[in-house]
C-alpha cells in the first residue's frame, strides 16, 4: 500500500510542477506581449499556439487519468481484501464449531505461530 501511496504522491507532485511551468510560460508571454494588466488578451490567444504548453497539458492529462484508474483499482482491491477476510473469519468459525462438536482437543504442533481462538 505504501508503494501505491508514494506513486500517487509522485504523480501529484509532477502535475503541480507542470502546472507551475504552464503558469510561468503564460507570464513570460504576457510580459513579452506587454500585457501587464493580467487580463489575458494576446497572451491568452498565443497559449493555443504554444507547443510547450500543449505538451505539458497533454502530460497532465496522461498522469491524471492514471491516477483515476489507480483509485478505482485500489477500491476494488480493498473490497476483495474485505471479502477474503470475511470468508476467512467464517472458515475459522466453522472449523472451531467442528472441533467443539467433535470434542477434539486442540494442540499446538509448532507449525502455527499462535493458536486461533475458538469461542466456547
Amino acid at each position: 500500500m505504501q508503494a501505491i501511496g508514494g506513486s500517487v504522491n509522485e504523480s501529484k507532485a509532477r502535475i503541480s510542477e507542470l502546472k507551475a511551468l504552464i503558469e510561468q510560460r503564460r507570464i513570460q508571454r504576457a510580459v513579452a506581449a506587454g500585457d501587464l494588466s493580467g487580463g489575458g488578451g494576446a497572451a491568452t490567444e498565443a497559449a493555443d499556439d504554444d507547443p510547450e504548453e500543449a505538451r505539458c497539458r497533454a502530460h497532465i492529462e496522461r498522469v491524471g487519468s492514471g491516477l483515476g484508474g489507480r483509485g478505482k483499482r485500489d477500491r476494488g482491491e480493498k473490497k476483495e481484501r474485505l471479502h477474503n477476510k470475511s470468508l476467512l473469519s467464517a472458515l475459522i468459525e466453522c472449523c472451531c464449531a467442528y472441533t467443539r462438536q467433535a470434542g477434539v482437543q486442540r494442540k499446538d504442533d509448532g507449525r502455527i505461530g499462535k493458536k486461533i481462538p475458538c469461542k466456547p
